[in-house]
Order: structure tokens, then sequence, then C-alpha cells
């Protein structure tokens, strides 16, 4: 705890010294500025996120595994972020995370469609539920040329630099399942040592027109140093206004340094991703999406332990999902800040371990619907249901989930 509050006063402290103009630097050792400078404080905004939620199962209870089962989880999640501009244009950001309990993710028995994206547990002793405050992220951002070209450097959450989607990104307020989040973590391992998105890297985003913008993005999932297991994409965005309505068509790749083995034959090498994500409205209140994405299927993702053996880190039994759906906004009946959402996704299973494995048969398949609640302008309460089929196990394939999660914004 000793080592993180230094981390936490050392980033306090960076914000409070570059937030500070020159001329207040000046001043303070007698540089003679006649006008007080605007002291680092007036810069500063602190925003608050605390996401609840419940969820429970029902046709879990799989007798090959005893974490799966009927019974209900909690989790909750509390993010805090401090943003100070240094300079018009350029602002230092610090996000402090703490959470507890991984919902029905451990009891699904599966890597792929996983029923909450994000729950982000920072638990260090479960007898007494003792939680840790991490710092999740800590970049700089700037913006140059009149706003058409934007950096980001320093620890943030790198995947949601690309394939994003406006009905189906945020697992705060729209759907909870991962296929409708994002890519990372059914098709490929995320980038964090634990199992996270968070990891160190630098994205560069070039806007030259309303009607487009092009991201390049390189990341890298070890704790320190360079190291050779690089994490790098790219991804071009064209934004037409057909009648006026907005939408993004999303098309990227991406190049995964970290070791990969093959299924069959044990060989080591990179692995290859591309992908779209379009969004698209269609009136003032409905929109429709579609996501689509593939890797290779090789099947593992490996570490070197240091000892001279290759461990197994991550499965990814499935090699390309696609999925689409429905939004729809509540000014269609008169609720503005209300919205709703119905989503189905199909996981492709990789046919080397299909054959491997002949437990695991089909397609994995998906249903998801919600509704959020905008209670006032800062909580929004969301009932969610959804449907999986085919689950990459022995037995209890199909199992329904039901949620209610609850999030606070201030």
């Amino acid at each position: 705890m000793l080592v993180q509050m230094k981390h936490y006063f050392l980033a306090f402290a960076l914000i409070a010294f570059t937030s500070m103009p020159a001329g207040a630097q000046d001043h303070e050792h007698g540089g003679g500025a006649e006008e007080a400078a605007k002291k680092w404080f007036e810069n500063l905004e602190i925003t608050v996120g605390i996401t609840a939620a419940v969820q429970g199962a029902s046709g879990n209870n799989d007798p090959a595994d005893a974490s799966a089962s009927d019974d209900a989880d909690y989790t909750h999640s509390v993010d805090i972020e401090f943003a100070s501009e240094i300079e018009p244009g350029h602002r230092v950001v610090v996000a402090l995370e703490s959470g507890h309990g991984d919902g029905q993710n451990a009891r699904i028995g599966s890597s792929t469609f996983r029923p909450f994206y994000d729950p982000y547990s920072t638990v260090v002793s479960d007898s007494n539920h003792k939680e840790a405050v991490t710092v999740s992220a800590a970049y700089y951002e700037g913006t140059f040329s009149e706003g058409k070209l934007m950096l980001m450097v320093g620890k943030m959450d790198c995947h949601s630099m690309i394939d994003q989607n406006a009905f189906a990104n945020d697992e705060t307020a729209q759907f909870m399942g991962g296929p409708f989040v994002r890519q990372a973590g059914a098709l490929y391992p995320e980038l964090g040592k634990q199992g996270q998105y968070y990891a160190n890297g630098v994205m560069l985003m070039l806007a030259p027109s309303d009607l487009l913008d092009i991201t390049l993005m390189a990341a890298n999932p070890e704790d320190s140093g360079l190291g050779k297991h690089g994490h790098f994409a790219g991804q071009l965005n064209l934004k037409p206004k057909f009648l006026g309505l907005d939408g993004n068509y999303r098309f990227y790749y991406l190049k995964d340094y970290r070791d990969f083995q093959n299924i069959k034959d044990g060989s080591i090498s990179s692995s290859n991703g591309m992908g779209v994500s379009f969004d698209q409205f269609i009136t003032d209140n409905t929109g429709i999406f579609f996501r689509y994405g593939a890797q290779d299927a090789k099947g593992e993702v490996i570490t070197f332990d240091g000892g001279g053996v290759y461990q197994v880190n991550h499965i990814d039994p499935l090699e390309s999902v696609i999925s689409g759906g429905l939004h729809f906004g509540g000014g269609a009946w008169d609720r503005k800040d209300d919205e709703a959402g119905i989503g189905y996704a199909v996981g492709k299973m990789k046919a080397d371990l299909a054959a491997l494995d002949t437990t695991i048969t089909g397609d994995q398949t998906m249903w998801e619907v919600y509704y959020r609640w905008q209670v006032f302008e800062k909580m929004g309460i969301t009932p969610d249901v959804q449907m999986h089929s085919n689950l990459p196990r022995a037995e209890k394939r199909s199992v329904t989930f039901i949620g209610l999660r609850a999030q606070l914004d201030f």
C-alpha cells in the first residue's frame, strides 16, 4: 500500500507541477511576473463513475463444473479521473480504479462471450474483501494543427482506440455482454498483465476532414521494458452523413507480436487480425450496427516465464465473431435520455480446436436485450437479458443470464 501511495503522490505532483504555467513558476522563484498566473487546481477536472451490477443465471447448473451454477453475483467498480489542461489543447490525465467481483464470467467456463465485459476486480484479500486502488491510466493527450492531429502517450485503455461503435461500445451504459463492447478478450487476449486492457502505449489520430479519420496505435503488454511483444493497429474511419444522419464505417488491421502457439504443430509465431465496425442512424432515434472481426486460427497465446519454459496463458477458441443489432433512443417515446438495444452475435469455433475436442460442436451464439432508464441526469438503471447457446464446454451449453446494472456519474 505504501508503494501505491507513492505512485499516487507522484501522479498528483506531476499534475500540480505541469499544470502551472511558466509565468507562475517564475513568480514563485522571484521571476517578477506582474500578474499571478492561474493556479493549477483551477484547471483540474475530477470525474467519478460508480458501476454496480447483479447478474444471475438460469440453466447453468453443470455437474462437470462446480463453479457453473445458477447463483447470483454482485460486482462493483469505482473510477476516478483527474484531468488538467497544462496548455490550451494539452492535457495530463490520471485515473484511479477499484472494484470487486467478476460477475457471471467465472461461472460460464468460457473466455469468449463474457456476460459482463468489465467487472474490474482489484481485490487483494478475499478473506476480508480488501480492495486495492490501482492507477489504471496515466497519460498525456495533445491536439495539434487546429485539432486535426491528436497524440496520446502513456498508460491507457489501448484497445479502445480501435473497434469503437456508437451503439455497442460502453458496458456501463449500453450492452453488458463482451461481443457487444469490443472484440478484444474474445478473439485475442487483452494486453494487461492480469488479463485487463490497460497497457503502455501511444496513439496518433489524424482527422483531415469531418468525413474521415485515421488512427495508429502501438502498445506493450509487458509491465516494464520495451520488450519484443508489441501490439500494433491501424484504423480508417469513414463518416458519411446519409440523409443528414450520422454514421461511422471503421476498418482496422492489427498485428500482435506476442507468442502464439499453433494448435496442431506447436510452432510459435505472431498473429494477425482484422475487422470492421459500422454504426448508422436510420432515423433520429433509431440506429443499426454491425461488427465483424477475425484472427489467425492459431489457438493459444503463450508467455515465456524467464526460466526457459513456455506457459499456456490463454485459450482462444474463436477465429471470428460477427454481430449486429438495433439501437433505440428514448426520444421516440418522450424519454430522450433513455436508450434500448437488441443484439445478436455468432462466434465461429476454430476447426482445429474442435477436431481436438469433440465436445465442442457448432458456433457459439448470443442474444442480448437491454433498456437503460435514466432516473435523473447522473444516474441510470439498466435491466439486461442474455441468452447464450453452444458454449464451448461439455454440458449445459445453453444458459440465460439476467442482470441489473446501476451507473452513477458525477
